[in-house]
C-alpha cells in the first residue's frame, strides 16, 4: 500500500493505520499470513537468531549499509569487502542467520537466490548449520575433495543458481 492510501485510511478511519503498519511490519521479516504460518516463521527466525545477531554486529563493525529484502537483512561496505576477500575461499557474500553480508550493492543482487538457500540452510540446522558445514568441508577436504564446491550445503545453493540460468 501506498502512504497515500495509508493517510487516506487514518483520516477517514482511525486505527486502521496501526493494523496496516503491523502488517507492513511482519511482510518486512517475512511472517505475513495466518497465525500458524506467522508463528513457524517467528521459530525459525529465532532457530538462527545467534548467527543473525552475529552478522548484524559484523555488519556494524563493518560500518555496513543496511537493506531489508524478503526478510533478510543485506548488508554491504567496502571493509565487508576486504574480509569477504581474505577469506581462506574467497566470497563475494555470506550469509549469517538472516544477514547477508557482500562485497557490493551489485553482489547482493547477483547473489540473492543463493544467499536465500543458505538462509533457509540455517532456518533447518539452526545454530548447528555451522558446525555442521565446516564438518562438511573437513570431511570433503580429508577425502581429496573440494571442501567447498562439493559441500552438499553449496551443492544445494548453487543448484538454485542454475536453476536461474
Amino acid at each position: 500500500m501506498s502512504a497515500q492510501v495509508d493517510i487516506w485510511l487514518n483520516h477517514e478511519q482511525p486505527g486502521i493505520t496501526f493494523t496496516l503498519m503491523c502488517g507492513r511490519f511482519w511482510a518486512v521479516f517475512g511472517l505475513e499470513g495466518n497465525r500458524v504460518h506467522r508463528l513457524i516463521r517467528l521459530l525459525a527466525y529465532l532457530w538462527a537468531l545467534p548467527y543473525t545477531l552475529f552478522g548484524i554486529a559484523c555488519g556494524l563493525l563493518l560500518s555496513g549499509r543496511f537493506k531489508v529484502v524478503d526478510g533478510v537483512c543485506e548488508i554491504h561496505s567496502p571493509a565487508i569487502a576486504g574480509v569477504l576477500k581474505r577469506l581462506p575461499v574467497p566470497a563475494s557474500a555470506i550469509t549469517l542467520g538472516h544477514i547477508v553480508l557482500a562485497r557490493d550493492h551489485e553482489m547482493l543482487g547477483l547473489t540473492r537466490a543463493h544467499e536465500r538457500v543458505h538462509g533457509r540452510q540455517y532456518e533447518r540446522w539452526g545454530i548447528m548449520f555451522v558446525p555442521a558445514y565446516l564438518l562438511a568441508s573437513a570431511f570433503l577436504y580429508l577425502h581429496g575433495k573440494d571442501g567447498y564446491r562439493d559441500n552438499p550445503f553449496e551443492k544445494e545453493a548453487y543448484a538454485i543458481d542454475v536453476e536461474d540460468l
